[in-house]
């Protein structure tokens, strides 16, 4: 839902527009990531230097 609203907003202003998910819980397992931090650190980490050329 609110990547949606990301992607509204973008395209209205006239920007390109990407949103990144990290899966950190399956519900339905009722599994759960046990360092989730890291996770998501490592995807910003990751993302960035792809954005970045590197």
């Amino acid at each position: 839902m609110e990547t949606s609203a990301l992607y509204a907003l973008g395209r209205i202003l006239g920007h390109n527009t990407l949103t990144v998910c990290d899966i950190i819980a399956n519900r339905s397992r009722k599994e759960y990531s046990s360092d989730y931090k890291r996770s998501v650190n490592e995807m910003i980490a990751l993302v960035l230097g792809r954005i970045a050329g590197g």
